[in-house]
Order: structure tokens, then C-alpha cells, then sequence
């Protein structure tokens, strides 16, 4: 609420207060002035009356008093005039009906008492009366209106009743008028204030409206200064206080600029820095980047990994300490670090090389040098594990090899075979053609019988391992046979490796319905594996029989006595490509091989294997034709 309202609100209630009591203490007043003033027209009358009542007053006689009254009745248009007698008694009344009566009341008692005249405001009939009343005295004949009883003997009372409709009328009109100028002095006075309050007020809303202003952040405004006094004084101060505020805001805000252009720039960084740490973090290569003098800067957790750096050196600040470790794992350190010191003379220059760990792991080192603008502050090094990347490069080439291999083995023995074949037949068809005597010439023909049929097998055993043939051909097979032949493909190699074969042939598992072709190459497969798993020589087993875990199937057993699988691995053994060999002693595809055809068989293998007693593989191929594998 503003001080103006405040105050007018104050004194308006205040001046109606002052109002009021001027009205009613005025018409109190009034009201005395104008009560007086009739009774004392009321007097006068009485007075000119009062000596000519004398006779009628005595006697008591109605014609003597009446005319006297009603001439006093006229004179002050009375509303009546009565005469009483002493004890009450009405001797002359201009109502003529009120003759003889005797008022008994109490304002005519009080009446018949007075000692002097006097005057009363009576309710008559609904009406305002002003009654009057003057004792009558009788003195020596001379009748006058006294005020002091002395030997004066008292005759009664004269009695006059005035309207006051026109004395109300009268005191209204007065008031009305009273009020009226009550009305226009206040509001000239409420006037003459707010006139004052304005002139007083209009600096002080300036100062508000400035001071929103400044709020509001607009503080190119001042204040004029038009009085001398506190006020002024006062808009002076805020001029001044507004000058400065501006003068301090301009610095606040380029100030608060700069904060939000900071902190814009703190967040900015941050995500950069995020950016970097995630990127470090998420790369598959192991990152150290370390400054020109030397010292790690940062490297991530690839990088710990890689170099199975345990947590508490990693943690710590000794590089010198870090890099011995490093080199330690390494099967020539001298060529690591002379590259690394050769960089360093050569700051500006990129470099790409490979080394090896003593645990036969492999590493790529590729380095850059880090740059700020053109100025080289630091070096970054990638180190990428490419261990199972050679291995495989090195199976591929293998595989690659073998395949020439089996191409070339295939060729020859495909050429070699129609020569045997011819040899075969001439020395069969002469030993058929032999006649009794002949018998220096049958034992060196029968010779070359039995060995070329020896050379014929050898060939067509050749053609199994190259794979040549393609077409599969389902049909009833011997299992046993298929074994026998098999086995003296890998007779030689075992014997030269010190391995003993070991067959146990079951007589109720011999015939199945198989490609005899891709049998052959299953226990080939795993007899050069095993093979492969003895160096030191062994025992190699190849067991057929009926399954007892699978019925209407007959199960081939092959156990080694060679160092076997970890356990890690026998998930994987299945899998292309994957092998436990060094590089150019397998391609990894032999077992691949074997689970494809038993699949294709519509049979099983399993793998039972620890290290350090062997391993067991147990294959189960159905008796009778299987249904082909489902497609996905």
C-alpha cells in the first residue's frame, strides 16, 4: 500500500470523526440557542399577559381569562394557552374542552411548583412541544410576573405550548449547513494534503521507480534533484549509488561472461578429455604415451593387459622399473630398446616394427610423434597382439602348402596307378599261363603280383588322404576292413615315432552303411593327431564295437597315451583353423574334417581328455542308413 493511500486513509476517518462531533456539539447548541429563544418569546408574552390575568386568575372566571389567552394564542400561533390554578385545576384553556379539568400529571405537577418562570420539551399528541410555564403572584393589587415569592401570594400558573416543528426545521437547516461547510473545508483541506503529499511524495515514487529500474537491471537512470532538503539530499545519494552500480554491473557482466565462456570451455574439455579416456579405453590395442623426457604420460588398460603389468606397478611412478619388466618378457630386448633410443635422436620420424616374447607371443609397434600445434611434445606408442593373427597366417600358408601337396600326391599316384595296373595284369595273366616246370618263374612273378597290389593300395590310400574324390558313395561297408586299410597308411609314421598301434576289432560291428572313402579319412585324422600328441612315443589304440550308450550304432575308439588337451582348449578343438601345434605342423582342419563327416553320417563324437594321460576320442556311426542333418 503506497504512503499516500496510507495516509489518506488515516485521515479520512479522522475528519469524519471531527465531523461528527462538530455536528453533535453544534446541534447541542443549537438546539439551546433556538429552546431559549422561543421560551423567550414565550416570556415576553406571558409578561405582557400576566397583569391583566390578576381579576380572572382571583375569580376564576373563564370570560375574563379566555380572551387574554387566545390574543397570547394568536400572537405566537400557540399550539395551546392554558391558565391553572394552584392545585391544578384548568380556569381557561383555548381549547375550551379542557375546562375544569384537573391535570394531575407530572410535568404539570413540577409546573404548579415553579418559583420562577421556566420551560420544558414535552411529547404532546406525537409532537415536540415546547411548554411554558410562569407562576402568577399577587402583590398589594399589583399583579406582576416576579421571580421572588417575598408577601407575594401565588394565584396559579400561566401556560403556554409552543411548537418546536419549526424550531427543528430551523436547527436541521442550520446543521445542513454546518455540514456543507464541514464538507468543503475538509475536502479543501484533503486537498491542500494531497497537494502536499504529492509535492512531497512525486521525488520519493522517482526514487522507486529508479530503484525498480535498477532491478530490473537498467541502471542508466538518475534522479533530478529539485529540493534542498533530506529528499534532495537523498536523490543525490542514489544518483551517485546508480553511477556506481553501473560501473560495477559493466565489470560484473563481462566478468559473468567470461565465467560462461570459462566454464563453456571447463565443459567442452571435460568432454574431450572423456572423449580421449573413452577412446584409450575402448581400443583393442594397448596405447602409452610418454613425453620427451621420457616420463608415461597416460596408457590404458589394453596396454596393463598386454604387458601383464600387475596392478601396484602400474600404480606406481617408477618408469624405470615399468621398462624392466617390459624387457624382461622379451626374447630381444637389445633390438626393443636401440629402436626406441633411435626414435627419441629422431623425434619427427614414424616407425613400424614387430617383436617377439619369450612366452611366443608376437606384438606390432607402431609409434608417432605427439604434436601441440608444431611442436612435438611427447611420442605415442601402439602395441597390437598379433599372435593368433601369425598362427593363422601361418596355418593358411601351411594349409596352402599341404593342398599343393595333396594335388602333387594325387597327380602322381593317379599316374602311377595305370602302370600298376598294367604290370598287375601281365603278371597275373603269366602266372596263368605258367606251365608245370615253370616253377623258378611263378615264385618271382607271384612276387610281383603280391607287390604291385601292395603299390596299387598304397595308391589309392595316397588318393584317399589327397581327398580327390568328390562324389559320396553311401553304401554297406566292412569297418573293419576300412580300418585295416587306413592304419597301414600311418604304420610307417608310427613306427618311426615310436608309437604302437593297437587294434581290438570287434567281429558284431564290421558292416555299416557309410562312404568308406570319408571313414578312412576320419581315422586318419585322428590317428595322425594322436600321433602328433606322442613325441616321446606311446600307445595308440583303435577299438571297434557295437555302442553301448547308443543302440543301432557301433562306436570306433581311439585313445592315445600322449599329453593331452587342456581343458580350455577341448571346447575349441572342433572349430576350423584351430590348433595346439606350433606354426607348420597342422592346419587345424583335421578335427573340423572329422566332425563334418560324422555329421554327415548322421553320428556323434566326443572328447575325453587330461593332460598329462591322454585322450579319448569316441565316435558313433549309425548300422543303418541315417536320415540326412537338418539345414538351419
Amino acid at each position: 500500500m503506497k504512503l499516500q493511500t496510507k495516509v489518506l486513509l488515516l485521515l479520512f476517518p479522522l475528519a469524519i470523526t471531527a465531523g461528527a462531533l462538530i455536528l453533535i456539539l453544534s446541534k447541542g447548541a443549537i438546539n439551546d440557542v433556538l429552546l431559549r429563544e422561543t421560551a423567550e418569546r414565550g416570556f415576553l408574552a406571558l409578561t405582557e399577559i400576566s397583569p391583566k390575568v390578576d381579576a380572572g386568575m382571583r375569580t376564576g372566571e373563564e370570560k375574563t381569562l379566555l380572551p387574554l389567552l387566545n390574543s397570547a394564542h394568536v400572537q405566537l400561533r400557540a399550539l395551546y394557552v392554558a391558565a391553572l390554578a394552584p392545585d391544578g385545576t384548568v380556569l381557561a384553556h383555548t381549547n375550551v374542552v379542557e375546562k375544569g379539568r384537573i391535570y394531575t400529571d407530572p410535568d404539570t405537577r413540577q409546573i404548579l411548583t415553579y418559583e420562577k418562570p421556566g420551560y420544558k420539551v414535552i411529547d404532546s399528541k406525537g409532537r415536540k412541544v415546547l411548554d411554558i410555564a410562569a407562576p402568577v403572584w399577587a402583590k398589594d393589587e399589583d399583579f406582576l410576573l416576579s421571580h421572588e415569592k417575598g408577601g407575594k401570594t401565588f394565584l396559579g400558573v400561566l401556560r403556554i405550548g409552543l411548537s418546536l416543528e419549526n424550531v427543528l426545521a430551523t436547527r436541521a437547516m442550520i446543521l445542513r449547513r454546518i455540514a456543507l461547510i464541514l464538507i468543503a473545508t475538509g475536502g479543501a483541506i484533503l486537498l491542500v494534503i494531497l497537494l502536499f503529499l504529492h509535492k512531497i511524495l512525486f521525488p520519493i515514487r522517482l526514487l522507486s521507480d529508479s530503484t525498480r529500474k535498477i532491478g530490473e537491471g537498467r541502471y542508466d537512470v538518475s534522479v533530478p534533484v529539485t529540493t534542498s532538503d533530506e529528499i534532495g539530499e537523498l536523490a543525490g545519494a542514489f544518483n551517485k549509488m546508480a553511477d556506481t552500480l553501473e560501473k560495477t554491473t559493466v565489470s560484473r557482466n563481462k566478468l559473468s561472461e567470461e565465467v560462461v565462456e570459462r566454464k563453456k570451455a571447463e565443459e567442452n574439455l571435460l568432454q574431450l578429455l572423456s572423449l580421449h579416456h573413452a577412446t584409450l579405453e575402448s581400443t583393442a590395442d594397448g596405447i602409452l604415451v610418454i613425453d620427451t623426457g621420457g616420463k608415461i604420460v597416460t596408457k590404458n588398460r589394453k596396454f596393463l593387459q598386454m604387458w601383464r603389468i600387475p596392478d601396484d606397478m602400474a600404480a606406481s611412478e617408477d618408469d624405470g622399473k615399468l621398462l624392466a619388466y617390459v624387457l624382461e618378457q622379451l626374447t630381444n630386448p637389445g633390438d626393443f630398446t636401440a629402436k626406441v633410443t633411435w626414435l627419441y635422436t629422431h623425434p619427427e620420424e614414424e616407425s613400424f616394427d614387430a617383436f617377439t616374447f619369450k612366452d611366443g607371443r608376437i606384438f606390432e609397434r607402431f609409434s608417432l610423434p605427439q604434436r601441440i600445434g608444431t611442436r612435438i611434445v611427447g611420442r605415442v606408442w601402439n602395441f597390437r597382439d598379433v599372435t593368433e593373427r601369425r598362427k593363422l597366417e601361418g596355418m593358411l600358408l601351411q594349409s596352402e602348402k599341404l593342398s599343393a601337396i595333396g594335388q602333387l600326391a594325387a597327380g602322381v599316384a593317379h599316374e602311377i596307378n595305370n602302370p600298376l595296373g598294367i604290370i598287375l595284369g601281365f603278371a597275373q595273366s603269366t602266372v596263368k599261363h605258367l606251365k608245370p616246370g615253370d616253377e623258378a618263374l611263378a615264385l618271382p612273378l607271384k612276387t610281383i603280383e603280391r607287390e604291385a597290389v601292395r603299390c596299387k593300395n598304397l595308391v589309392q590310400n595316397l588318393l584317399v588322404f589327397s581327398r580327390i574324390s568328390k562324389n559320396e558313395r553311401f553304401q554297406e561297408i566292412n569297418l573293419n576292413d576300412a580300418m585295416e586299410s587306413a592304419l597301414s597308411l600311418i604304420s610307417a609314421q608310427a613306427k618311426t615315432r615310436n608309437v604302437e598301434l593297437v587294434k581290438e576289432l570287434g567281429a558284431g560291428s564290421s558292416h555299416i552303411h557309410a562312404d568308406k572313402t570319408q571313414v578312412q579319412q576320419i581315422l586318419i585324422n585322428l590317428a595322425n593327431n594322436a600321433i602328433d600328441a606322442m613325441p616321446k612315443g606311446g600307445t595308440l589304440l583303435f577299438k571297434t564295437s557295437l555302442s553301448a550308450k547308443r543302440p543301432g550304432y557301433v562306436e570306433i575308439l581311439v585313445r592315445d597315451t600322449g599329453d593331452g588337451i587342456p581343458k580350455a582348449m577341448q571346447k575349441k578343438v572342433f572349430e576350423p583353423f584351430f590348433t595346439t601345434k606350433e606354426v607348420g605342423q597342422g592346419t587345424g582342419l583335421g578335427l573340423s574334417l572329422v566332425y563334418e563327416i560324422v555329421e554327415k553320417h548322421g553320428g556323434s563324437i566326443e572328447l575325453e581328455s587330461e593332460e598329462g594321460k591322454g585322450t579319448e576320442f569316441s565316435v558313433h556311426l549309425p548300422i543303418h542308413p541315417a536320415a540326412p542333418p537338418a539345414k538351419c
